[in-house]
């Protein structure tokens, strides 16, 4: 592995290093010698004159055309002791700068290729770094920064991109503090695998030598290079003035620029309340917009297609259907349609290509003329991206006195299941109203997937706009990501917008109503959706509701566990954030009974769970899709969706044989294996468990020093490092941010400073470091202060003492030890255990009052300041601190409170606290109903609930019963 090891580290040289390749030719133009003053700048070298020449001709007006403030610069960008020619000029349609770059070759100027780049302000600067060998660009917002370097030989070759994103994080107090994450992508999108921080950052900037870009002579002219050639013969060119005079015209009303017929990059982030979202690194603009007669009386309305903020503020952007009318005057906004749905529960959902779930999607925008009237649609499909489900959306608006209007028949058109063909099978289901709602429109057919959308299957119906997103990433990545908050961002998203107005004919076609029946369906699809129960594996009917729940589990990865019976049978099913049941799975019947289904933990693990059925042990991703599966007695540990299995070799006469461990990624692949001879199975037990957070524990012998050797392996970074320490000790007190804690005492003949009473043991990133603890933070008797908690911050410590006991936090990033001397140090009790815990800088420590009561104390590590009010409580049954949630179980009491100590909500008398999870909980109380008969409740740690109950409308069941 240490091979690995090496090839890791260089990863880090990525960030300075290039890659060259491959092929490229064109443009060639033949050279001249002569010389010139018209471009000073240049140099007498053979290639400088070529360019120049070059550059007179306007040789290179060909191979761009629409850019102003056109530039050049003569530059040697890859070290080949000659220089390239770049030139320069900003898409004002697009709004971004474009780069060509040319060589010398064979006494020829050659194209090498062209790049482009949104900047948002400067003058399209561009940078060389030696060590990358390569050139720079950058883009800016308010918060977010980032360069992308490009390899410049052959052909113009993306390497890699960095992130710096700001982020003003509220402290104690009410105070803000700026504090900057990073992250970078190689040329596919996925991951670096190198971490960024701000001494990487800086020195990156420090190597960045700008190059020097001179104007072009006659730019002016040049950057108009073919804008006015027209083909009198295409109506293509009067069609596009003329939607451009229409988007022209809703710029100048709304304020908004054109950002049609293109495509944005998009990023997968974590909102406030720990969804993953993608979020378009674009501001508002008009997606398409053109101009027609639409009422009849003689003068023409506008309808746009824009994205904007919401008049709902929580909703954020979303599309606008917008109509104008010019009132002799001025033109005028008379209508604004928002696209949003409303869900079961009642929240308020948009609907739009450039930002939202996690999925692959296809939007569609068109419009129909229908008895004498102009009707407007939307049309939304997807499908998930780590899972198999799909969503269908339909929604129309009808144009009546200058006023868009829904369609009353288009109101709640929406599917959400796996797979989708059993929607437009299900005539005699629950979507039947639904499906006879749309075919009531006159389509042909309701069926939709990409590239098929209704536009595509009916006659009469004009496309006014499409939008397809897509990734690069792969779903194992995606699901990597989700489950690894250190991670604030994943790029590798696309949406591509294609404003199709220019080939709207100027004649429309009326809409013949299609006299679509469903009676014929519903013959062909009855006697086949009636036993969907029994041999199907979907299912439309009511199974369960929350009173049939035995047991649940709180959300991870947006899945909550939840065990019911069904006809007899053991299930274990998964819900999402609204209450669906995706899918469940039978399971055997002793597992439950015993103990077996809890060997490993219920709840997912970076996208991936697990279940034993009939001694198959499978893997699992979020939507139930079985990725791999094992005979169950040969599994030994699982986590994150990676399976430690073994395999015996009985050996014979001579030979004891050996059992060799395998581990497998959640495809079955193999990632890892060792070897322990039998032999050695009678005199050593040899540990293999996960830890959690990504890292397995191991043993194995040491056939030098005959005695086994501790290693961890990190499915994240795929790397194996050999630790020191007693793995007991690491089992028990696990991984918290992905770090392990230990504190030690010295071994014997171990040597360490006089001063010294122990040691802290750190383990991050395969990185052992031990710190030696002084004496003055000792307990009495010179014992090692006891380890309560720690984060990626701060390590939470106790001293006992007769004459009072000390809180000793280590501060990770300044190296040091210090007492906690606050306010509150003479009121410290020997509480450990549960009590007293840490959460990133903010340490909740239990101490005791002078009236001899319990109190909860909030602590800011970085300052030291204490909350204002401490939290009474004397039982402390359990004590819950992270994402910026304080849970404090007091005997029959549970709060909740905010970093400031404020209460947020209690569990009533009633209710059970059943489970905690990040950001959610699982609550259980009796059903009125039934006597004896437990409801489950999930809610926010704001007290609301999730959900009022079970939809298990197209769940999906794994194995047959």
């Amino acid at each position: 592995m240490q091979k690995k090891k090496r090839k890791y580290s260089k990863l880090c040289i990525l960030l300075m290093v290039a890659l060259s390749l491959c092929l490229m030719l064109s443009c060639v133009v033949n050279v001249s010698a002569e010389t010139n003053d018209t471009y000073a700048e240049m140099g007498d070298s053979e290639e400088e004159t070529a360019y120049r020449e070059f550059l007179l001709d306007k040789s290179y007006s060909a191979d761009m055309k629409n850019l102003d403030a056109m530039m050049y610069s003569a530059y040697d960008v890859n070290d080949d002791q000659k220089k390239e020619l770049i030139v320069k000029g900003f898409n004002t349609e697009d709004m971004h700068y474009e780069y060509t770059f040319y060589h010398y070759e064979d006494t020829q100027v050659q194209l090498i290729g062209t790049l482009d780049n949104w900047q948002n302000g400067g003058s399209g600067e561009m940078y060389y770094v030696a060590k990358g060998n390569g050139i720079v660009v950058n883009m800016r917002l308010a918060d977010h920064m980032s360069y992308t370097l490009y390899q410049i030989k052959d052909k113009v070759e993306k390497n890699f991109t960095i992130h710096k994103q700001s982020v003003d994080v509220k402290k104690f107090g009410g105070k803000y503090e700026r504090q900057y994450y990073y992250s970078g992508e190689d040329e596919n999108g996925d991951p670096l695998g190198v971490k960024i921080d701000d001494e990487v950052w800086t020195e990156f900037e420090s190597r960045m030598q700008e190059i020097p870009f001179y104007e072009l002579d006659d730019s002016e002219e040049i950057s108009q290079y073919d804008a006015n050639e027209e083909d009198e013969g295409s109506e293509q060119v009067t069609d596009t003035n003329k939607i451009s005079d229409a988007a022209k015209i809703v710029g100048e009303v709304s304020g908004l620029q054109y950002m049609g017929s293109q495509t944005y990059n998009l990023s997968l982030q974590r909102d406030e309340n720990n969804y993953s979202t993608l979020y378009p690194e674009i501001e508002s603009g008009i997606l398409a917009a053109f101009s027609m007669d639409f009422d009849g009386d003689g003068e023409e309305e506008i309808f746009s297609v824009s994205y904007d903020d919401s008049m709902q503020d929580e909703l954020g952007k979303v599309l606008h259907f917008l109509i104008l009318e010019n009132n002799g005057e001025t033109w005028e906004i008379t209508s604004d349609q928002e696209i949003a749905t409303s869900s079961s529960y009642g929240d308020v959902i948009d609907r739009n290509c450039l930002d939202g779930k996690c999925v692959k999607e296809e939007d569609s925008v068109f419009f129909r003329e229908y008895d004498g009237t102009y009707e407007f649609f939307y049309e939304e499909y997807d499908t998930g991206i780590i899972g198999d489900g799909q969503e269908w959306f339909f929604k129309g608006f009808c144009l009546e006195d200058g006023n868009l209007e829904v369609i009353d028949e288009t109101d709640e058109l929406y599917f959400s299941g796996s797979p989708i063909d059993l929607l437009w099978e299900n005539f005699e289901g629950d979507y039947r109203n639904e499906l006879e709602s749309f075919c009531s429109l006159g389509f042909a057919s309701p069926e939709v997937c990409f590239d098929n959308m209704t536009v595509d299957n009916n006659d009469c119906l004009y496309r006014i706009l499409r939008m397809v997103r897509d990734t690069t990433c792969s779903s194992e990545a995606i699901s990597q990501w989700m489950s690894n908050s250190l991670q604030e961002r994943l790029d590798g998203f696309t949406c591509t917008i294609e404003d199709q107005t220019g080939e709207i004919p100027q004649n429309i076609e009326e809409f013949q109503m299609n006299q679509y029946s469903t009676s014929g369906v519903e013959s062909e699809y009855t006697e086949e959706s009636q036993k969907t129960f029994d041999d199907g594996d979907m299912h439309y009917n009511n199974l369960i509701t929350l009173s049939d729940i035995t047991d649940a589990g709180a959300y991870y990865d947006n899945r909550s566990f939840i065990l019911f019976y069904l006809d007899g049978e053991t299930c274990k099913g998964f819900l999402d954030r609204e209450g669906n049941l995706i899918f469940y799975t039978p399971i055997t019947a002793e597992a439950y009974d015993e103990e077996d289904i809890y060997a490993y933990d219920v709840n997912y693990d970076n996208g991936y769970n697990w279940f034993e059925f009939e001694d198959i042990f499978y893997v699992i991703d979020i939507n139930g899709n079985i990725k791999s599966q094992y005979v169950a007695e040969d599994v030994v540990s699982y986590g994150a969706g990676y399976t430690w299995t073994k395999q015996e070799d009985e050996g014979d006469w001579e030979n004891t044989g050996e059992t060799q461990y395998i581990l497998h990624d959640p495809d079955g692949k193999t990632v890892l294996t060792y070897s322990i001879g039998n032999e050695f199975f009678d005199n050593w037990s040899f540990r293999n468990t996960y830890l959690g957070d990504g890292i397995f524990l191991y043993e194995k012998m040491n056939d030098e020093l005959k005695d086994e050797s501790v290693f961890l392996f990190d499915i994240y970074s795929l790397e194996t490092s050999e630790i020191h320490v007693e793995p007991y000790h690491v089992i028990e007190n696990g991984v918290r941010d992905h770090m392990i804690a230990l504190v030690s005492d010295f071994e014997y003949g171990e040597e360490h400073d006089d001063d010294s009473v122990g040691k802290l043991i750190l383990i991050k990133n395969g990185e052992e470091q031990s710190i030696f603890i002084p004496q003055k933070y000792a307990s009495d008797w010179s014992f090692c202060p006891s380890l309560l908690s720690w984060s990626d911050q701060y390590v939470l410590m106790l001293a006992t003492h007769s004459s009072g006991d000390k809180f000793i936090i280590y501060d990770i990033k300044n190296q040091k030890f210090q007492t906690y001397d606050g306010k509150y140090k003479r009121y410290v009790k020997d509480y450990t255990g549960a009590c007293t815990t840490v959460y990133k800088n903010i340490i909740a420590m239990r101490v005791e009052g002078a009236d001899d009561n319990g109190y909860l104390c909030l602590v800011n590590a970085d300052t030291m300041e204490e909350s204002d009010n401490p939290i009474a409580a004397n039982i402390f049954d359990d004590i819950y601190l992270e994402n910026g949630i304080l849970v404090v179980q007091d005997g029959s009491d549970t709060n909740f409170y905010n970093p400031e100590g404020d209460l947020l909500f209690s569990v009533q008398e009633d209710e059970e606290l059943w489970e905690i999870g990040k950001d959610s909980l699982v609550l259980s109380k009796t059903d009125d109903s039934e006597e004896d008969t437990k409801k489950f409740q999930f809610v926010n740690f704001n007290g609301t609930e999730l959900f009022k109950d079970i939809n298990d409308n197209g769940s999906k069941r794994i194995l047959d019963f």
